[in-house]
């Protein structure tokens, strides 16, 4: 096991277990590998790059680096992108420990990168923690503003969220600068447990995105 302190997100443990290594952060697994091939995706870094396949990009903004899984696949597939991480301790462990060694990372603070920038994505892609909470900036109205901003008129946004069915409820009405939303679930999951992964998927054009690997929610934005 590694240690890492981290201003942003605390104790960072980096383990190995059977055929994977994980990064947790408190109680969150934070990103994971498959040890012998880390170019397949696992957990919702796996649902997140199926539904991108989808959308099929040509170019992608991401706000959260993570372990790197889905910026090495960008990188792999020759896409045009951009990733924002506030934590450098995180970019520095996906190089040491998760095999991303990629050059189009930013450190900095990924909203106001967006205030910034004058771009228009294919894709937005927002995975941001800090500890074991989604990064608090993604509560306020601006955010989705500037989300909006960045997006060209055909464009999706597909959003990994952690945390309890009611948040779920708020950020569908945050949502509502996109004409169609589509929240998944894993199958199987209790909405009632306090902590549940769900992936949102918000577009413009009002096209859905779907997707049968996971649940989706029958909620209306």
């Amino acid at each position: 096991m590694w240690k890492y302190e981290s201003e942003y997100n605390g104790i960072l443990e980096v383990y190995d277990e059977d055929w994977f290594r994980f990064l947790k952060c408190g109680n969150l697994i934070m990103g994971s590998m498959l040890k012998i091939d880390p170019n397949i995706l696992v957990g919702y870094s796996g649902l997140i790059s199926k539904l991108i396949d989808k959308v099929d990009p040509e170019n992608i903004f991401m706000l959260g680096h993570g372990v790197g899984s889905l910026t090495r696949k960008f990188h792999n597939e020759h896409k045009q992108y951009l990733v924002v991480e506030i934590d450098p301790v995180m970019v520095n462990i996906s190089k040491e420990h998760f095999m991303c060694n990629v050059t189009n990372v930013v450190i900095g603070d990924g909203f106001n990168v967006l205030k910034e920038k004058n771009s228009k994505y294919d894709c937005i892609v927002i995975d941001i923690f800090m500890q074991e909470k989604v990064s608090p900036l993604v509560y306020h109205e601006d955010f989705f503003y500037y989300v909006k901003e960045n997006l060209k008129d055909d464009g999706y946004v597909v959003f990994n969220y952690i945390g309890n069915f009611e948040n779920v409820l708020i950020f569908s009405k945050l949502l509502t600068f996109f004409k169609n939303v589509v929240i998944y679930v894993e199958k199987s999951i209790n909405l009632k447990q306090e902590r549940c992964n769900y992936i949102f998927v918000a577009g413009l054009n009002g096209i859905l995105i779907e997707y049968e690997g996971w649940e989706k929610l029958d909620i209306k934005v």
